[in-house]
């Protein structure tokens, strides 16, 4: 939870003086942002396949592996968008990663009942 509020505001200053232009270059609902929740949804369930079937571990520490896993690799794409000079970095990426990770989670867990 903490590594979660620190990449959050890590990402704070994002916001330019001209906010406009990156609501527009950054909107809510685009093709990226689906493949950034997909992406997300399909590494969380397969980690927690991985970790709860093959591995050692119970349904819990099976969620919280793959949400720290999924979560930590999120954030760090996004880090490495801010740090270069091609990618944008962008919170609500990363809003959809988190939102992926948790859909995956719970369809996948519900699933193998």
């Amino acid at each position: 939870m903490f590594l979660l509020f620190n990449l959050i505001l890590a990402f704070s200053p994002l916001i330019e003086k001209d906010s406009i232009k990156t609501v527009l270059k950054d909107p809510w609902l685009s093709q990226d942002k689906f493949h950034h929740f997909a992406h997300s949804a399909a590494i969380s369930s397969s980690l927690y396949l991985i970790t709860n079937r093959f591995g050692s571990f119970n349904k819990e520490n099976s969620a919280y592996i793959s949400f720290s896993i999924t979560s930590l690799i999120g954030g760090t794409k996004e880090l490495i968008d801010k740090s270069s000079k091609k990618g944008n970095a962008s919170v609500k990426d990363f809003v959809y990663d988190i939102a992926g990770v948790v859909i995956g989670i719970v369809l996948i867990s519900l699933g193998s009942s």
